[in-house]
Parts: structure tokens; C-alpha cells; sequence
């Protein structure tokens, strides 16, 4: 009977699982945690239809639109931005500007002032993003583009809120609010911080021109230019409001006479060679060495980067070139 009793009990404690063997309890590591750059799969955007007005006030409808023409450089490069793809026709200035990543097998649709309409036509687009702005000629084309049956919307960009805009709407069109985020929302936190930074104003404003030399002569620029808006939020008094003949004919004469605080010139060119000698041009006057914004040392040179082309994303850059030569 012990015996018996002792197999049984050897054979009750072989039933034991033993300590330390066998296989662990299966764990799960957990997911990465979602972000705008690396969503799940479930959060993937799924780009869908989207209804505008554009700034010629026609309504457009898109649905993930696979061939697209941008008739200026920086209109595609907010489309890209906008983690928009599939650019199938550019216009030339594309090429010297360097903003955009260009594919491969992208097609030159004319110049910006000079469309080939046949061309844009021939690539069978789904979208085409053109420019309001009269001195582009593109708004001549929107009846042929109906009776084409191709789709296409008007931007008017010339101020930071109009980059915005065009931004939104395309961040909705590619369903990426996430990079309207990084590429509008925080440039529009950066400027709102030099902005902040303006000195309250204790006594007169700073007065300013903003030129443009050129081959044709030098332009003067108004408060309701790029440059020209950037500098009265800046909390400056462009001249050329108070002084509209400038507008119409520059003259040295007439700048010497205003007498402004601070001068900034953009020199434009075909060439570096022509561009310099534009602003040869200008300095050269034996007059322009006893203007006291010169001779104060409160004279500028700006690029055409961010002061012709449109910023974009680095709009930012362009309010803070201004506010050091302003402030600091």
C-alpha cells in the first residue's frame, strides 16, 4: 500500500508545471503611437471631393485630381506643399526659380505671361491652377479651358493671407490638414511673433520707399505690393501713399525731395550682369551719395526670393529681413 500511495504521489507531481521552463506568456508590444508624418493605417487621408470659389468666383468641384498643371512656380510649389503630386505641365519659370520639385516627366506649358494653350489641352489635365493677376494674361484663357471641358481655378496671391488661402484649399483637396499646419499655421505663429516685436509707436513712423530697378528704369512700390504691406505692418509709412506721382514717373528728384528714412531697392535683371547694372544705374546719379537715407547708412538691397518671388512656406523670412533693417 505505501507503495502504491508513493507512485501515485510521484505521479501528481510530474501533473506540476516546473518553475522557469516551458514557454513565457506570449506579450504584445504596443503600437507606435500615431503622428501627422507617420499615420496609422486607419487614419491614412483619403483625399475626397472638394467644392471652392476661386478668386474669379467660379465654383469648382476636384475629387483627388491625377494630372495637374500649375501655370507658376509658386503655385506648384504649394500644391507640393500641400502634399499635392501627379504635376504633369509647368510653366518655364519653374526652372530658374528652383522652388519645385520637378518629375521626371513633367512637360513646360509656355511661360507664365505667354500659355500654350494647345499644350495644356494636349496633356489632358484634371486640374489647372491659374493666376488672377492681370499682368499674367492667364485669365483669357478660362472660356477655352470651359469649352474644353478641363477644370481649372483663379488664385490671386500677392499678400501672406493670400498664400493661406490657396494653401487651405489645397490641403483640403489632398486631405493633409496636417500640412497646412506646418506649412501655414506656424509660419503664420512666426509672423505674428516679429509682428509682436514692433516697437509701439512713441512718435512719427519710419518713412520708406521700396524700388525696383530695371532695365526700363526704377519702379516705385506702394503699400499694396508685397514688399510695400509687409513694411506698413512693420509699422512703416511707405511714401509712395502720400506721394502717388511717384508712382506714374520715378524721379530722383522726387525721392530726394520726400526725404524718406530708409530706402530698399530690389534689383532685377535678365542676368547678373544686367542686374547690377540696373542698380549701377541708380547709384551712379552723382545726387544718390547726399540723400540721407544713404549717407545714414539706411539703405537695402533686397532678393528676389523673398521679395519678388512668393515665399511660401518662409514667408516668415521675408517679414523678419525687413524688421532687423527697420529695428536693429
Amino acid at each position: 500500500m505505501k507503495r502504491i500511495t508513493a507512485l501515485l504521489l510521484a505521479i501528481a507531481l510530474l501533473a506540476l508545471p516546473l518553475g522557469g521552463c516551458g514557454s513565457p506568456a506570449p506579450t504584445s508590444t504596443p503600437d507606435p503611437e500615431p503622428t501627422a508624418s507617420n499615420p496609422t493605417e486607419s487614419e491614412t487621408p483619403t483625399p475626397g471631393p472638394v467644392t471652392f470659389t476661386d478668386d474669379l468666383g467660379n465654383e469648382v468641384s476636384v475629387d483627388n485630381p491625377q494630372r495637374v498643371i500649375a501655370t507658376l512656380s509658386s503655385f506648384a510649389q504649394t500644391w507640393q506643399l500641400a502634399g499635392g503630386q501627379n504635376l504633369v505641365g509647368l510653366t518655364e519659370d519653374a526652372q530658374t526659380e528652383g522652388k519645385v520639385e520637378i518629375p521626371a516627366d513633367v512637360q513646360y506649358v509656355g511661360t507664365y505671361d505667354t500659355l500654350n494653350l494647345e499644350q495644356i489641352i494636349a496633356l489632358e489635365p484634371d486640374l489647372v491652377i491659374l493666376s488672377a493677376a492681370p499682368r499674367y494674361k492667364q485669365t483669357d484663357l478660362q472660356e477655352a479651358l470651359k469649352g474644353a471641358g478641363i477644370n481649372f481655378a483663379y488664385f490671386n496671391v500677392t499678400h501672406f493671407e493670400d498664400y493661406l488661402r490657396m494653401l487651405k484649399v489645397f490641403t483640403d483637396i489632398t486631405a493633409r490638414p496636417d500640412l497646412y499646419d506646418v506649412n501655414g499655421e506656424a509660419v503664420q505663429e512666426r509672423v505674428n511673433a516679429i509682428l509682436a516685436q514692433v516697437p509701439v509707436a512713441s512718435g512719427e513712423k519710419p518713412t520708406v520707399f521700396f524700388l525696383i530697378t530695371e532695365s526700363r528704369g526704377t519702379r516705385v512700390q506702394n503699400g499694396e505690393t508685397m514688399p510695400g504691406r509687409i513694411l506698413t505692418e512693420l509699422g512703416a509709412e511707405n511714401l509712395a501713399d502720400t506721394n502717388p506721382s511717384l508712382l506714374s514717373e520715378f524721379s530722383l528728384e522726387g525721392l530726394i525731395a520726400a526725404e524718406p528714412d530708409y530706402i530698399f531697392v530690389l534689383p532685377m535683371g535678365n542676368s547678373a550682369e544686367a542686374t547690377a547694372a540696373n542698380v549701377a544705374t541708380l547709384e551712379g546719379n552723382p545726387a544718390w551719395g547726399d540723400i540721407k537715407a544713404v549717407k545714414d547708412g539706411k539703405y537695402f538691397k533686397v532678393d528676389l526670393e523673398h521679395f519678388m518671388y512668393k515665399p511660401n512656406n518662409l514667408w516668415d523670412e521675408s517679414y523678419q529681413i525687413l524688421f532687423d533693417d527697420l529695428y536693429k
